[in-house]
Formats: C-alpha cells, sequence, structure tokens
C-alpha cells in the first residue's frame, strides 16, 4: 500500500493556518484551536486558527502582524505571491475581522498600521522559519491541534532552530529549499 500525500492546498492552509498560530504565539494570544477545514466546511475555507477570549486585549497593529500571518507565511515557503496579492489576500481576512468585531478607527490610521503590520510580520515570520514548519507539518498529520500541540511544535521549532543555529534549507512540500520571504 502507497504512502498518501497531502494534496497542495492541504499544505497551503497548513502553512497558512501556521503563520497565524505563530504570529499568535510571539504575541502571546492565547490559541485555542488549529485545524484544516474538512472537504464539507465551507466557511472556514482551509482551515482555522481559533484564539481564546482573551485575545481581544491586543493591540490593533499587533491583530494586523497576526491577520497577515497567514499570507506572509504561504510567501515564505512557497514565493510565489506577488505583493499585490498578498495585500489582497491579507486584505480579504481584514474583511471578515470586520465582520464580527467593527472597528472605531479612521480609515487612513486603519490604512497605516496595515502597511506597518504587513512588514513586522514578513520580519517576524524570516525569524521563525521553522516554528512555522513544525506547526505546518503537525497540522497536516493530524489535522488538528490543541493549544497545548500547537505550542509543542512552536518549541520544537524554536529548539531546532536554536541547535543548529538557522532557519534555512528545510523539507517542505517533499524538497528541500530555503524560505522565501
Amino acid at each position: 500500500m502507497g504512502t498518501s500525500y497531502p494534496s497542495s492546498e492541504q499544505q497551503n492552509s497548513a502553512v497558512h493556518e501556521a503563520g497565524h498560530a505563530v504570529l499568535a504565539d510571539y504575541f502571546g494570544i492565547p490559541i485555542a484551536k488549529v485545524e484544516l477545514a474538512v472537504e464539507e466546511d465551507v466557511h472556514n475555507n482551509g482551515g482555522c486558527c481559533w484564539v481564546s477570549p482573551g485575545a481581544a486585549l491586543v493591540s490593533l497593529q499587533d491583530w494586523f502582524v497576526v491577520l497577515h500571518g497567514g499570507v506572509i507565511a504561504c510567501m515564505c515557503v512557497y514565493g510565489d505571491l506577488s505583493a499585490e496579492e498578498a495585500d489582497f489576500l491579507s486584505r480579504c481576512e481584514m474583511e471578515e475581522l470586520r465582520k464580527w468585531a467593527p472597528m472605531p478607527f479612521s480609515e487612513a490610521l486603519i490604512e497605516e498600521q496595515w502597511k506597518k503590520a504587513h512588514r513586522r510580520a514578513v520580519r517576524l515570520l524570516r525569524r521563525r522559519a521553522l516554528e512555522l514548519l513544525h506547526v505546518a507539518g503537525a497540522l497536516l498529520k493530524r489535522g488538528s491541534l490543541t493549544a497545548e500541540e500547537t505550542a509543542a511544535a512552536i518549541r520544537s521549532g524554536r529548539k531546532e532552530a536554536k541547535e543548529c543555529g538557522c532557519a534555512h534549507r528545510r523539507r517542505v512540500s517533499g524538497k528541500d529549499r530555503p524560505p522565501k520571504c
């Protein structure tokens, strides 16, 4: 019997949700669960990174960085999105946030914070590439991660990065390649 490999959509979704999870962890946002969506789940597209209720106490810019995390993670791993595509996809996530959390801020302030958050998300995920890959790998393997499993995957990536002293040349999608963000 042959080995089955995750589809490219599942891999993209795992990397995307891992990006949100790694950045949420960085800002101390409590993660409740990270999961890949089952095929019938039309609301979560490819997956979801669920945060705990205490997450509402985070600053606007920190939230924006976490929202950018999914798209920036895919750029880091696959390097196949233009800046315009990445911005469009991140803005789609912003619109989802606005549906359940209206923001009493001016559009100019939101735009300024959004641009700063994009740059910060890129810097943070570059430094946390192995954490990102460990969370994505665990998510692909299990389909869903509890808060404890997510934290363990992040610690595992952090430990590996510390041991090798770098965050390059890791196995992604069956090929050895460095993160490209």
